[in-house]
């Protein structure tokens, strides 16, 4: 919901989680909740993003405001960062400084000897002769995501689980590089596999149903989706494609009783005005009997 709230991919908005930068309140389910204070977070990480700030860019950047800014715990929370063509530039008070606490400079020349963002070909990084730890695997993996090499990123992936085994993380990242992809049925293999790996992967459950849904199995695709519910009641996006899925099947009562439990779980959700006109619908339908 997050990611269809700032128009961004949902890939994105995990690699800022993965990164630290959103904190979620608590995790249920592996499942990060956020507050609205993490959302407005999320709103300047998007509006960086859309500068064309790189993740590994603005790390540096921010690696460099808090050696400037030792008062400063959480960057993009306590300041405003924003972009100003090529650079990023920190409002404190009045004055505009950059991220090593000067006013207003020509970066020009300083940034064009920075490194450029890594994108690292998976056979270049398996070159060499020290297998890297699949933890080494997994953040290249999650940097050519961020750069948009797919492929590569699924590449990455399966050698960190060639290195150090599977993992439900590491194949639900595959399995939803795999959809993006269109190698639906490889993903739908591997979302199956992160549950199998963790029964209580509830976002993996649910993927997998809208996977199963599209691919026209409705009946698998409402036992995934019921399948997360029974471990976590209020998910609220669980709920939300169930009642579509109910909905196109002719279940209309069932297709209800979703709409009006998604809506009182996420009623600031981008789908929530979906959820009244439904509802609307309904009570319109029983005026008029």
């Amino acid at each position: 919901m997050l990611a269809e709230l700032l128009a961004v991919s949902p890939a994105l908005v995990r690699s800022w989680l993965k990164r630290g930068w959103l904190a979620p309140s608590k995790v249920e389910h592996k499942l990060p909740l956020l507050d609205y204070a993490e959302v407005t977070i999320a709103r300047q990480l998007a509006a960086l993003h859309r500068a064309g700030i790189s993740g590994t860019r603005l790390a540096r950047k921010l690696a460099e405001v808090e050696r400037h800014f030792p008062d400063v715990q959480r960057p993009l929370a306590e300041l405003a960062i924003v972009a100003d063509g090529s650079r990023l530039l920190v409002r404190r008070g009045e004055a505009l400084v950059d991220t090593a606490g000067q006013r207003q400079i020509d970066f020009g020349a300083l940034e064009e000897q920075e490194e450029a963002p890594a994108t690292i070909p998976a056979a270049a990084a398996l070159a060499g002769r020290d297998q890297p730890p699949p933890e080494q695997l997994v953040a290249w993996a999650q940097e050519l995501e961020e750069a948009l090499d797919l492929r590569g990123a699924a590449e990455m992936y399966r050698s960190a689980m060639l290195a150090g085994g599977p993992t439900p993380e590491s194949c639900f990242a595959l399995a939803e590089l795999l959809y993006r992809l269109r190698e639906t049925g490889a993903a739908r293999e591997r979302y199956a596999m992160a549950v199998e790996l963790d029964e209580d992967f509830v976002e993996a459950r649910c993927n997998l149903g809208c996977l199963l849904a599209e691919e026209g199995e409705h009946d698998l695709a409402v036992a995934a989706l019921e399948g997360a519910l029974v471990r976590h009641a209020e998910y609220a996006d669980a709920h939300y494609h169930l009642a579509r899925i109910h909905g196109e099947l002719g279940n209309v009562e069932n297709s209800f009783v979703h709409w009006e439990r998604f809506l009182s779980l996420a009623p600031e959700s981008p789908w929530a005005e979906e959820a009244r006109h439904k509802l609307a619908q309904r009570d319109a339908s029983q005026v008029n009997k």
